[in-house]
């Protein structure tokens, strides 16, 4: 067993066998990271899972390619930070360099939630919901695309019905 655990479990290893359950492709990258890949429905999804014990912290960055075009990067940026107005927890940033937009997220792990896996569980799913419901918006506004307002609107839009 790690070092890296907390009331008995292995955070990290939990994310581990969480993917695997999801059949996500995943490696472990030492005692207190994971990533993981995630066949989205608009674009691969990269996750990265780290541990750290001296803050009691689990951090999830989730990624997915998005290069600015010449231009728009102000644009993209606006609409980010109009997304984050809407998300509750966890934040978007633009890492230009490498092309990529990143979801963050932290979950403080402690005594009162060691040992439950739906913590770390919703921690995933709730990165992903994020990049799969962003990632249309952001693009449409990346290629030049002015109804952001309405694209967003239908981004936090509920489906009802059934088919």
């Amino acid at each position: 067993m790690y070092q890296q655990e907390i009331g008995g479990v292995d955070p990290i290893s939990v994310g581990e066998a969480l993917a695997h359950s999801q059949d996500w492709s995943c490696d472990r990258l030492g005692e207190d990271s994971v990533a993981i890949v995630v066949d989205g429905k608009w674009r691969v999804l990269f996750l990265a899972m780290m541990w750290s014990q001296s803050e009691g912290l689990i951090r999830l960055t989730s990624s997915f390619d998005l290069k600015p075009r010449a231009g728009h990067v102000l644009d993209l940026l606006g609409a980010i930070n109009r997304v984050n107005e809407c998300c509750w927890e966890g934040a978007f940033t633009l890492c230009s360099e490498q092309e990529l937009v990143v979801y963050r997220n932290v979950l403080v792990f402690d005594e009162r939630n060691a040992g439950n896996w739906r913590h770390i569980d919703r921690l995933l799913t709730t990165a992903i919901d994020r990049c799969e419901r962003f990632y249309p918006v952001l693009q449409a506004v990346n290629l030049g695309n002015s109804s952001f307002s309405g694209l967003l609107k239908l981004a936090l839009s509920e489906p009802v019905g059934h088919s």
